[in-house]
């Protein structure tokens, strides 16, 4: 169930959009605020705005799709433990923040994301 606002705001109580959340806890794209969805669905979000990201831990899609799952911040469900993985991290041309960083002359791979409370830190209400 998505919360949509199909009549005018000023007419929902507080109480009425504060149980409704409370009754189906959704959680907003972690860089624009859009996309919410509900606890049913797939961990993999594309926001109205285009953007992907991975529900469980907010990071960007496209960053774990051109690495591995060490890119996923290590409180997420998908996160693969560094020491799991002989290989070392290796730039991406399909990563948008490698991409970043090459186009500045650092020729190393993207960081690991740090754990930053996602969600609890962007919900909004």
């Amino acid at each position: 169930m998505f919360l949509k606002w199909s009549i005018p705001y000023r007419t929902l109580s507080a109480f009425s959009v504060n149980r409704w959340l409370f009754r189906n806890p959704v959680v907003a794209d972690s860089k624009y605020g859009g996309g919410y969805k509900s606890q049913e669905e797939c961990d993999h979000v594309t926001c109205e705005c285009g953007h992907e990201f991975c529900w469980d831990c907010g990071v960007d899609r496209r960053v774990p799709l051109a690495h591995d799952n060490r890119w996923h911040k290590p409180s997420c469900r998908y996160h693969t433990p560094y020491h799991e993985v002989a290989e070392p991290p290796r730039p991406s041309p399909h990563c948008p923040a490698c991409r970043l960083l090459a186009a500045s002359g650092d020729p190393r791979p993207c960081c690991w994301p740090p754990d930053d409370g996602y969600p609890e830190t962007y919900i909004r209400m």
